[in-house]
């Protein structure tokens, strides 16, 4: 009954609030008047005409705001609505010195009308590799990327994020099997072509692939040698010479019912590398099979597979066990999917506190999806599927296997949709914190999830004391809202040590803030998560101050 009643107001709010908004005109957006400005220096000159480019949140990594620095090297990036910003300068021969927290920009989170200024770059020219590709015949090897794996100190993978730069267009042979790579951070590199034949890659655009050959012409990376590299220096004759082509492979198979053994065509197929070291699989290619359910994967390296089928990507409402396979030295033949028809959960949103009419107009572009996990041979999969809200507030997720599903928002893709959030999830008026029972004896029914808008908002600052922070250090926060089984948000710190958190709906919250600081000498134990509580309002803003002590974390 309550189901019932929830629907039937959510209807004609609805519908309410759709006449409303067409009658009335909305109060004017405030103006978007904040401002980023610096100095950028190559050394310790100006580097005047340098491109300086903002990014903020949004799908297409379209710059915000751009600008040009003037002859002291100084930059404005204006007209910026109130957010996190990745602010970075195009010049690709060149290198940060220290500049940021995370990658080659500087993080800054910018409150609205705010002019942050003193966001400086200093910058190196960078390093360059240049060498030529060759086959075993003396002929050049054309449109081939060339690897680099930077090192650290002691010689392993250095898994720092952001310290190649983004020149990808570099990274491969011209017409002549020349490549040269510049823009380089300092460093000790070790430089490869082709792809690691046990990898399990999935080659596209081309039915043959060059095995892995290191500087200078090993197939074996402990015999590879090491190219050092000083600011500005260039590394040239890093030649390499590969071996012949090796042909890529094809698995085929047949989709059939799980219950009947009869062909199921006319869906889709999912599939991607499995390594036998990875703890959980999903697919990454989709693949339409035929009517008769046939399907054939195409441009398959030497690895692990797997490929099953999922009602989030066309498979009418049914799901599979990712069915594993070995692609060795030939075609793999004879694959077959077992097609289970899946389960539904249904019920209806209702709101939870929500008065906002702009918030109401968008509760049917919300999608609502669940999750099902489990294990198959030792690897973690899930069943899942979505469904949009009708104009009743109702949704039905179908094609779930049994067990226990989580149910989310599927809204982070669309930055208007972030204000909304799950505050609880009923089932005959039982809150179901730790997830929803999915069985085949009966139809899981009369969910109600709640919905709350978030228009609160966290403005706080992390304070260092006992030390400084490296460039590489990274700063992260976890938000979970009193009474949730899970974090809601989590969020950055930016380079001035200011974060920005919004869209949060009223109540209290735990706010927990972690550093990591790669590579700490002397070896010392990473900073203790700092943790406060915090209340929220509707609208409202609340100011928060932590202090990372870096003396007080002892051996």
């Amino acid at each position: 009954m309550r189901a019932c009643c929830s629907a039937l107001i959510l209807t004609v709010v609805f519908s309410l609030s759709s006449r409303f908004i067409k009658g009335q005109g909305g109060a004017k957006a405030p103006l978007d008047n904040g401002s980023i400005s610096g100095r950028v220096n190559i050394g310790d000159k100006p580097a005047s005409g340098t491109v300086v480019a903002a990014y903020g949140d949004n799908a297409n990594r379209r710059a915000a705001a751009q600008a040009t620095a003037d002859n002291d090297g100084r930059y404005v990036l204006s007209a910026l609505a109130a957010g996190l910003y990745n602010v970075t300068v195009q010049a690709p021969a060149f290198v940060g010195t220290g500049s940021a927290l995370y990658g080659t920009g500087k993080t800054v989170a910018l409150s609205a009308n705010e002019a942050v200024d003193s966001v400086d770059f200093k910058l190196a020219r960078g390093a360059v590799i240049t060498g030529r590709v060759t086959d075993v015949d003396n002929k050049p090897v054309l449109e081939e990327r060339i690897n680099l794996q930077l090192l650290d100190e002691s010689g392993k993978p250095d898994q720092k994020p952001g310290r190649l730069p983004y020149n990808y267009q570099t990274y491969q042979t011209d017409d002549r099997g020349i490549y040269r790579i510049y823009g380089l951070p300092a460093g000790r590199y070790k430089v490869s072509v082709g792809n690691d034949p046990k990898s399990g890659f999935v080659t596209t655009g081309t039915r043959a692939y060059y095995q892995q050959t290191f500087y200078p012409d090993t197939t074996d990376t402990a015999k590879a040698s090491i190219v050092e590299l000083s600011e500005g220096s260039e590394a040239t004759n890093v030649d390499i010479v590969v071996g012949r082509r090796n042909q890529t492979y094809s698995a085929a198979g047949r989709i059939v019912d799980a219950d009947t053994g009869e062909p199921v065509g006319g869906i889709q197929v999912v599939y991607g590398s499995a390594p036998k070291e990875q703890s959980s699989f999903g697919g990454y290619i989709v693949l339409p099979a035929t009517q008769r359910g046939d399907f054939r994967l195409e441009g398959l390296e030497p690895g692990r597979y797997g490929v099953y089928v999922s009602s989030q990507f066309g498979s009418q409402n049914r799901y599979s066990d990712p069915v594993f396979f070995d692609v060795v030295d030939g075609d793999v033949n004879n694959l077959e999917i077992k097609a289970i028809r899946g389960l539904s959960v249904s019920g209806v949103v209702a709101t939870d506190g929500i008065t906002s009419k702009e918030a109401f107009a968008q509760l049917s572009a919300l999608k609502i999806s669940a999750n099902v996990p489990t294990t198959i041979s030792g690897v973690r999969t899930y069943a899942s599927g979505s469904s949009q809200i009708g104009a009743d507030g109702s949704f039905q997720i179908n094609g779930l296997r049994p067990g226990k599903a989580s149910i989310y928002l599927n809204n982070y893709s669309n930055p208007a949709l972030r204000a909304f959030s799950i505050t609880r999830i009923e089932r005959d008026g039982v809150e179901q914190a730790q997830g929803i029972d999915i069985n085949g004896a009966q139809p899981t029914t009369g969910l109600q999830v709640f919905l709350a808008y978030g228009t609160g908002t966290i403005r706080g600052i992390v304070k260092i004391e006992g030390g400084t922070l490296p460039p590489d250090a990274r700063l992260s926060l976890r938000l979970t809202r009193e009474g949730a089984s899970s974090p809601q948000t989590g969020g950055v710190v930016d380079s001035r040590g200011r974060f920005t958190l919004t869209n949060l709906a009223a109540g209290t919250y735990e706010i927990v803030l972690q550093a990591y600081i790669p590579n700490l000498n002397p070896p010392k134990r990473q900073p203790q998560p700092l943790v406060q509580t915090v209340s929220i309002t509707d609208g409202g803003e609340t100011e928060v101050a932590f202090t990372l002590d870096l003396s007080a974390e002892s051996p």
